[in-house]
Protein backbone atom coordinates (compact mmCIF):
# COMPACT_ATOMS: atom_id res chain seq x y z
CA UNK A 1 0.00 0.00 0.00
CA UNK A 2 1.33 3.41 -0.95
CA UNK A 3 1.06 6.16 1.63
CA UNK A 4 0.12 9.62 0.44
CA UNK A 5 1.58 11.12 3.58
CA UNK A 6 5.21 12.16 3.41
CA UNK A 7 6.66 11.87 6.93
CA UNK A 8 9.34 14.53 6.32
CA UNK A 9 6.76 17.26 5.59
CA UNK A 10 4.68 19.05 8.23
CA UNK A 11 0.92 18.48 8.49
CA UNK A 12 0.34 22.12 7.51
CA UNK A 13 1.91 21.41 4.12
CA UNK A 14 -0.48 18.53 3.51
CA UNK A 15 -3.48 20.68 4.42
CA UNK A 16 -2.33 23.59 2.26
CA UNK A 17 -1.88 21.23 -0.70
CA UNK A 18 -5.29 19.64 -0.16
CA UNK A 19 -6.93 23.07 0.10
CA UNK A 20 -5.21 24.23 -3.11
CA UNK A 21 -6.23 20.99 -4.83
CA UNK A 22 -9.86 21.41 -3.76
CA UNK A 23 -9.80 25.00 -5.04
CA UNK A 24 -8.38 23.94 -8.42
CA UNK A 25 -10.80 21.05 -8.76
CA UNK A 26 -13.75 23.30 -7.94
CA UNK A 27 -12.61 25.89 -10.47
CA UNK A 28 -12.45 23.32 -13.27
CA UNK A 29 -15.71 21.66 -12.20
CA UNK A 30 -17.47 25.03 -12.22
CA UNK A 31 -16.04 25.80 -15.69
CA UNK A 32 -17.31 22.43 -16.94
CA UNK A 33 -20.73 23.03 -15.41
CA UNK A 34 -21.00 26.53 -16.88
CA UNK A 35 -20.01 25.25 -20.33
CA UNK A 36 -22.48 22.41 -20.10
CA UNK A 37 -25.40 24.42 -18.74
CA UNK A 38 -24.81 27.90 -20.17
CA UNK A 39 -22.51 27.34 -23.16
CA UNK A 40 -19.76 29.56 -21.69
CA UNK A 41 -17.33 29.75 -18.82
CA UNK A 42 -14.81 32.18 -17.37
CA UNK A 43 -11.13 31.53 -18.02
CA UNK A 44 -9.95 33.24 -14.83
CA UNK A 45 -10.86 32.88 -11.17
CA UNK A 46 -10.90 36.68 -10.78
CA UNK A 47 -14.48 37.84 -10.21
CA UNK A 48 -15.80 34.33 -10.81
CA UNK A 49 -18.51 34.88 -8.19
CA UNK A 50 -19.81 37.90 -10.13
CA UNK A 51 -19.81 35.89 -13.37
CA UNK A 52 -21.71 33.03 -11.72
CA UNK A 53 -24.31 35.41 -10.29
CA UNK A 54 -24.83 36.91 -13.77
CA UNK A 55 -25.78 33.39 -14.87
CA UNK A 56 -28.17 32.97 -11.93
CA UNK A 57 -25.84 30.53 -10.16
CA UNK A 58 -25.99 32.21 -6.75
CA UNK A 59 -25.39 29.10 -4.64
CA UNK A 60 -22.36 28.12 -6.70
CA UNK A 61 -21.04 31.69 -6.46
CA UNK A 62 -21.43 31.63 -2.67
CA UNK A 63 -19.63 28.28 -2.43
CA UNK A 64 -16.83 29.49 -4.72
CA UNK A 65 -16.27 32.65 -2.70
CA UNK A 66 -16.18 30.67 0.57
CA UNK A 67 -13.66 28.26 -0.93
CA UNK A 68 -11.57 31.14 -2.27
CA UNK A 69 -11.45 32.63 1.25
CA UNK A 70 -10.44 29.27 2.72
CA UNK A 71 -7.74 28.98 0.05
CA UNK A 72 -6.33 32.41 0.83
CA UNK A 73 -6.17 31.56 4.52
CA UNK A 74 -4.67 28.15 3.84
CA UNK A 75 -2.24 28.90 1.07
CA UNK A 76 -1.15 32.41 1.97
CA UNK A 77 -1.95 32.52 5.68
CA UNK A 78 -1.65 30.19 8.61
CA UNK A 79 -5.03 28.42 8.39
CA UNK A 80 -3.63 25.05 7.34
CA UNK A 81 -5.03 22.81 10.02
CA UNK A 82 -6.97 19.61 9.23
CA UNK A 83 -10.28 21.31 10.16
CA UNK A 84 -9.77 23.95 7.48
CA UNK A 85 -8.78 21.23 5.04
CA UNK A 86 -12.05 19.40 5.74
CA UNK A 87 -13.96 22.66 5.23
CA UNK A 88 -12.36 23.12 1.80
CA UNK A 89 -13.17 19.56 0.78
CA UNK A 90 -16.75 19.97 2.03
CA UNK A 91 -17.19 23.11 -0.09
CA UNK A 92 -15.80 21.17 -3.08
CA UNK A 93 -18.37 18.43 -2.42
CA UNK A 94 -21.13 21.04 -2.34
CA UNK A 95 -19.87 22.49 -5.61
CA UNK A 96 -19.99 19.10 -7.28
CA UNK A 97 -23.19 17.71 -5.81
CA UNK A 98 -25.02 20.96 -5.14
CA UNK A 99 -25.78 20.07 -1.52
Amino acid sequence: MVSLRWPCLPVAWHSASAIEGAWGAAFHWIAFGCDTKHGKHQESHARLGTFLRSLGETSTADNWERLDQVRQGGWYGSKTDPTTQRAALDILRKSIYGQ
